[in-house]
């Protein structure tokens, strides 16, 4: 009876949980340095501490004040409790009305008042309910209860033998992470490590000493696989965020992304084995087991020490924590401190890292919505100037720089037959996104909403171009299933195709598989004909890591990489990586020749539009990382976009940089078809707009948020205010600007970055947050 008054009683929680959320989430929300959780488990995290504290505070004062009147009448227990427990009712609503006044969320004299008042008023009514016998009693019945409890708090003073030996191996190991994750290199850099190790020594040893002496053994050997659990998932961070530049929530999210049908298909697309990634949990969760065992093996060394001695210097190390995040933070560039906190296993808890904000006065900009997608077709009427067959070639982790007379001879020559431009570039540097912007014409921060809008009636400009009179064919070395991205770009069930080719099914082998699609394009074109113009994809993947070729094709570039891994980092091994990546190149340059010379034997070559690209680029540790996905560098966004016109075709190219969002428009242009332009984000290379280019770096569990604009010379990096609903942001936040080296340009004034940075690219950012 008493547990189900006193601690499971709805009323006591619910009014806990309004009073702790209303006035802790106020105040936590201007005082920074209450928040230990990651950015996305801010809220949580301060509205389960507030109805944390609030249901400890009322639970306490009504039990102790029922052991307090438990001999006096029923009758007036009863009323106390009654009016007590309309009391909680009643402070929530009064809290409320005061958090929802207009202007008025600053300042704690309110709620000091609210809450002394209710203080008095619970006193007040002890006193005028319970008589004068039970009154005189609450000073002898007080010093019983603190009697009664003298034996757990002697047990908070009393000293207990810890093994001193895995102390010092747990902290050391900690401690080494910590330095291997930022690599300091200045004092100052190195208080971050120091400091967080202490905060962590003081809170080990605090916890361990709770532990041991309030529960059983059991539990002692719980906590202990605990922490060695904790630090072998720290370590596997650490190798995360070192090879991908990911931490390992990141890496685990974009397993999840597509749910769990999608998650062998997300380990094939990173070249994981299923059971190899089964054997890697299993062994995550075995190994602190048998670390647990060992311990018994350690040397006997022990230490004694009180719980009161590990919990005081926690608050200092927590104090210290943040006199050196204060001083970090001060001393430190902007860029460096958040490279610190992006590399960081455990989220500091005080330092801070934002940079300067350009606001606008509308929120970022949404999609076109499905209605006005459908509206927009009812009403138009496409008409084409001229109808050529279309070749889009999108070849797998195809770096610009990497094409020359050597590695990609064939490619070479078309590309300087193309219109030049100083710079082309992916506005994405993963597949998924970088598809949805080529067949969308829209920027990849808006592939989520689009997807989710189940309307899945497939991409605009295809459906224009399929109601001009185009078939639409896609041909895959893998597939589209992939974070089912293939239903946003063709439709339900792939409607807007008329033929759908995924070789994936038919061999395992990448190289065979190219060569399987350029043998079905040909059977394919075999059947083209004037009066029905084709728009046919080739997705090449040989250039993804670990770069293939065929068994059949002689490698010009020796010695190169035999066995591929994830660590191959050094300088030999880097070189050797780059030759299996060049010969890889060489080997689809070849194919796509041949595909070329079959459409000049069908006379199909020169009445064609061409166009080849890369999905995204691919970083060789240029700026700290293999592969992709994982920074805002140029080399992972720096693609070819080569346009090959059909013949007699002249028309002047007014961009000198251009990005996928801008091939549909121009294939627009080419055929002289009219479409509505504000459903599409690009521009077509014949326009005299200004140029800029918009690339984002996707995040797995949000829509992308971070990314670049570049305008050929100087690169912004920023991301928007509002990561988790990028909806929501009304402006930006600076990271970094750079210049064509991609080097930070230092600003010593006043909002120097903000002023540059509007002095840059005012005009595209405010077509981002245009209402």
């Amino acid at each position: 009876m008493y547990r189900k008054i006193f601690f499971l009683n709805p009323l006591i929680i619910l009014s806990s949980i309004a009073s702790g959320f209303i006035v802790m989430y106020n105040w936590c929300s201007r005082h920074p340095y209450l928040v230990f959780f990651s950015p996305k488990l801010v809220v949580w995290g301060r509205y389960l501490l507030a109805m944390g504290l609030f249901f400890l505070l009322f639970t306490a004062i009504r039990s102790f004040i029922e052991y307090l009147t438990r001999n006096t009448r029923e009758s007036r227990r009863k009323l106390f409790f009654g009016l007590d427990t309309l009391s909680c009712l009643c402070l929530a609503p009064i809290l409320l009305h005061r958090f929802y006044i207009p202007g008025r969320h600053e300042g704690n004299r309110y709620y000091l008042i609210v809450i002394t008042s209710w203080f008095l008023l619970k006193l007040i009514s002890i006193l005028v309910i319970f008589e004068w016998k039970t009154l005189r009693q609450i000073p002898r019945q007080t010093k019983k209860l603190f009697l009664k409890t003298r034996n757990f708090w002697s047990k908070f003073f009393q000293k207990k033998e810890h093994n001193l030996v895995y102390f010092t191996v747990l902290i050391t190991y900690f401690f080494i992470l910590q330095v291997l994750a930022i690599r300091p290199t200045t004092l100052t850099s190195s208080l971050i490590p120091l400091s967080y190790t202490f905060l962590f020594s003081s809170l080990t040893l605090f916890i361990h000493a709770l532990i041991k002496s309030y529960l059983p053994k059991f539990y002692q050997t719980i906590l202990i696989y605990s922490f060695f659990l904790l630090c072998t998932l720290l370590t596997l961070d650490y190798l995360s965020y070192q090879l991908l530049n990911i931490h390992m929530n990141e890496s685990l999210g974009a397993l999840f992304i597509g749910g769990i049908r999608q998650i062998p298909q997300a380990l094939e697309g990173a070249d994981v084995q299923p059971i190899y990634f089964l054997f890697s949990v299993l062994l995550t969760l075995f190994l602190p087991y048998l670390a647990t065992k060992g311990i018994s093996y350690l040397p006997s060394k022990s230490i004694r020490f009180s719980i009161i001695s590990p919990f005081i210097l926690s608050f200092f190390a927590l104090g210290t924590c943040y006199l050196s995040d204060d001083y970090v933070a001060k001393k430190l560039p902007l860029s460096q401190t958040q490279n610190f906190l992006s590399a960081l296993p455990i989220y500091p808890f005080f330092i801070k890292s934002e940079g300067e904000k350009i606001n606008f006065s509308h929120p970022l900009k949404s999609p076109p919505s499905s209605e006005a997608v459908k509206a927009a077709l009812d009403k138009s009427k496409p008409v084409t100037s001229i109808t050529p067959h279309i070749f889009l070639i999108v070849i797998e982790s195809f770096r610009e720089d990497y094409i020359n007379e050597k590695t990609a001879p064939f490619l070479n020559s078309l590309r300087e037959t193309s219109p030049q431009f100083s710079l082309t570039a992916s506005n994405a540097n993963v597949t998924h996104c970088s598809l949805f912007t080529i067949y969308n014409a829209l920027y990849p921060h808006h592939w989520m909403r689009v997807r989710d809008q189940n309307n899945m009636t497939g991409s605009f400009p295809l459906q224009l171009l399929k109601k001009a009179g185009y078939k639409i064919n896609a041909l895959h070395s893998s597939y589209f299933k992939y974070f089912n991205i293939g239903e946003s770009l063709f439709g339900s069930s792939y409607s807007i195709l008329d033929l759908l080719y995924e070789a994936k099914e038919l061999d395992s082998n990448v190289a065979k598989r190219d060569q399987l699609v350029l043998t079905k394009s040909k059977e394919l074109t075999a059947s083209f004909t004037e009066e029905t113009p084709q728009l046919t994809t080739l997705l090449l993947d040989s250039t993804h890591h670990h770069y293939y070729w065929d068994t059949d094709f002689e490698p010009p570039f020796k010695p190169f990489l035999k066995a591929f891994n994830y660590t191959n980092k050094g300088k030999v091994q880097l070189e050797l990586t780059k030759n299996r990546y060049r010969n890889s190149i060489r080997y689809v340059d070849n194919l796509v020749k041949d595909f070329c010379d079959h459409l000049k034997s069908q006379n199909l070559y020169d009445s064609s539009l061409i166009i080849v690209t890369g999905d995204h680029g691919e970083e060789f540790m240029e700026h700290g990382h293999y592969f992709h996905g994982t920074s805002l560098c140029l080399p992972q966004s720096q693609v070819p976009i080569f346009y090959k016109f059909p013949e007699n075709f002249e028309k002047k190219v007014g961009k000198s940089i251009t990005s996928h969002v801008d091939i549909f428009p121009t294939i627009f242009d080419i055929l002289g078809l009219q479409y509505p332009k504000e459903l599409l984000d690009g521009e077509s290379i014949f326009s005299d707009k200004d140029s800029y280019i918009l690339s984002f770096r996707p995040h797995h569990k949000h829509s992308p948020y971070q990314f670049f604009f570049h305008n050929g010379k100087e690169k912004l990096e920023a991301k928007f205010t509002d990561p988790e609903n990028i909806y929501d942001s009304r402006g930006i936040e600076i990271i970094a600007i750079k210049d064509l080296e991609e080097k930070n340009i230092p600003f010593k004034e006043l909002n120097g970055s903000k002023n540059k940075a509007l002095d840059l690219f005012e005009n595209p950012l405010e077509d981002l947050f245009m209402k």
